[in-house]
């Protein structure tokens, strides 16, 4: 697993998979919870895409 993404997919692969916390999902993966429950935030940039164009 190399993305956020990938590791994200697998720890709730995991929990639903058998029924576990995402705690103890990311503990067996490896993974540091943080980056599981993180979810970016980007403004809105489509005024500035149309307008380039």
């Amino acid at each position: 697993m190399v993305t956020p993404a990938a590791r994200r997919e697998a720890a709730a692969h995991l929990g639903d998979a058998f029924e576990v916390s995402q705690r103890r999902a990311c503990r067996v993966i490896g993974v540091d919870r943080t980056s599981v429950r993180y979810r970016g935030r980007r403004p809105d940039d489509a005024p500035l895409r149309v307008h380039l164009r």
